[in-house]
């Protein structure tokens, strides 16, 4: 392909808005796709160490609560002290369907039918759609799913709200630990956690990281390698066992995404 006529299909592909502000940074229809797809691979490196940050996360908070609460159903049948807001509490309840739901989907026809058994007031009757919707919610409401496959349900939003002002009186004694140094508040923490949410999310929606939005969440990374769960006795945080060899490859990307991108600018321009 020798010019930006040749790339016709390509950009019909990706679509001019999308490509606008690789465009804008290049000059160049070709440069600018090429670009792209190099923002793109980019994010799937990040949306690997999101992915094992955010798992690390949710799990840590979970044992950590279940350990101060004393019971291992804190999230679905919370002590009387944990009052969850609207947001949370609207959360869990879609989560706990729909691991009722993906269970009920597995389960065979004798299993399914047997549930009308524990149906209080026995099974809904009536012919039509809307009767059998009634009828299969009725019998997703008798599956009783354990807490990993709830927690498994709710996504990064959930767990860093938990660091939120919402929580700071309730949750923040318990939850501070898993960040041990005593030097850090909870507004640096949930600062840090929305950086990664919010990038964690960009890249699940395909949009592009670069930029200073890049180099603030690899410094929230940074952050949480460094400052979630401790170290062991020769000062290496637990997490960065995990995640150190895809953090120094990420880190390479992003250099080499960010002296592409000034590459392309005027000398002197800001």
């Amino acid at each position: 392909m020798s010019n930006d006529a040749d790339f016709a299909d390509l950009v019909r592909f990706l679509s001019l808005e999308r490509l606008a502000t690789f465009q804008a940074i290049t000059g160049s229809t070709g440069e600018a796709i090429s670009l792209h797809q190099q923002t793109l691979r980019l994010g799937s490196q990040l949306m690997m160490v999101t992915a094992v940050i955010e798992v690390a996360l949710r799990n840590a908070v979970y044992e950590r609560l279940e350990g101060y609460y004393g019971q291992p159903d804190w999230l679905i049948a919370p002590p009387a002290t944990l009052v969850w807001v609207p947001s949370e509490s609207a959360k869990i309840k879609q989560a706990i369907k729909s691991a009722r739901r993906e269970k009920y989907a597995k389960m065979t026809l004798p299993q399914k039918r047997h549930l009308d058994s524990l149906i209080p007031g026995g099974a809904p009757a009536g012919p039509g759609k809307m009767a059998y919707q009634r009828l299969v919610a009725a019998r997703q409401a008798q599956i009783a799913v354990p807490v990993g496959q709830v927690m498994a349900q709710l996504t990064f939003f959930f767990w860093k709200r938990l660091y939120s002002k919402d929580y700071a009186n309730v949750l923040w004694t318990p939850l501070k630990n898993i960040f041990p140094d005593k030097r850090l508040t909870r507004a640096d923490i949930a600062t840090q956690l929305e950086r990664l949410y919010q990038s964690r999310n960009r890249v699940a929606h395909h949009e592009p990281i670069f930029g200073r939005r890049l180099q603030e969440t690899l410094e929230a990374i940074e952050f949480f390698l460094n400052h979630f769960d401790g170290k062991d006795a020769n000062g290496i945080p637990h997490i960065s066992k995990l995640l150190s060899d895809d953090l120094e490859r990420l880190k390479k990307s992003a250099a080499e995404l960010d002296g592409r991108i000034k590459s392309f600018k005027v000398p002197g321009e800001s």
